[in-house]
């Protein structure tokens, strides 16, 4: 996609400028960590859609061009650095260069994880990011690696871009169903994992995490383990949750699947291969 903002003249950046010689706007655009209404109601967005014209000269002098990101991926990546033009132009590369490795991914690739039935896209929240659900029951560590789990999410999601089943911009929300899980199940490397990849190659995608079945063990495990490795943005954007009724802030009931308590009917049917 060309730029349809007005040209600015700048030097071309070279390799070595390109993440050492960055400007800093005069005026510093900080947005404060999400509440919960400005996360249900994608605020974040919103907000740097509406500083963008401002920073566009500082964005270009940073060495983001038209053949590497379009007007949409540079917004998402000052939505998701907050501002920080620095940060989100070495993120970017680092998410442009983690697609490279990884994309495409094939079916049969994913297909052994697909076939555990632990990661299910159904219905979209009250924003209209589509819900995919991690039933941390069904997920044993010890057969499969983080990177393969993260693989397995990102396989889905694309397939549900490429065939239009994604709403508005392609976001998600991801609901950590902990429902009859065992400390066994648990895989503090596969979500760490899950929140770099979201945050690098799909920047301001992933915006909502909500983490069903919050009991006080596992909470001081998130709040010693996990949380730690998370900046302001991310943990301001996960939600730990007691029981599911507390999901219907989020996400209305008729798209609230079946086994949650909602309305959305689900079954699960193993994916056959091809």
């Amino acid at each position: 996609m060309k730029w349809s903002r007005k040209e600015v003249s700048s030097p071309e950046p070279t390799p070595s400028s390109l993440t050492r010689n960055i400007s800093s706007p005069s005026k510093k655009y900080r947005a404060k960590p999400l509440t919960k209404a400005e996360v249900t109601s994608n605020e974040s967005l919103f907000y740097w859609r509406r500083q963008y014209d401002d920073m566009i000269h500082y964005i270009r002098e940073s060495g983001i061009t038209p053949e590497e990101a379009d007007d949409d991926e540079a917004i998402r990546l000052l939505a998701e650095w907050n501002g920080n033009i620095k940060d989100a132009v070495l993120n970017g590369e680092k998410g442009r260069e983690w697609k490279k490795a990884n994309l495409p991914i094939s079916r049969s690739e994913v297909m052994p994880t697909l076939k555990t039935g632990k990661f299910v896209f159904a219905g979209y929240d009250k924003v209209g990011r589509a819900v995919c659900y991690y039933r941390v029951k069904l997920h044993d560590p010890k057969k499969f690696t983080a990177l393969e789990s993260v693989r397995a999410v990102v396989y889905n999601y694309e397939q549900m871009l490429a065939e239009g089943k994604l709403r508005g911009a392609g976001e998600i929300c991801v609901v950590v169903d902990r429902t009859d899980a065992k400390s066994s199940n648990m895989d503090i490397e596969f979500m760490k994992l899950l929140y770099t990849m979201l945050k690098e190659s799909y920047p301001a995608r992933g915006e909502l995490f909500l983490v069903l079945g919050v009991n006080f063990i596992f909470r001081k495990i998130w709040e010693n383990l996990v949380s730690v490795f998370l900046d302001a943005k991310s943990r301001s954007a996960t939600h730990l949750l007691k029981d599911k009724t507390e999901l219907l802030d989020f996400i209305d009931e008729e798209q609230l699947v079946d086994w949650l308590g909602g309305k959305l009917p689900y079954t699960f049917e193993p994916p056959v291969e091809e």
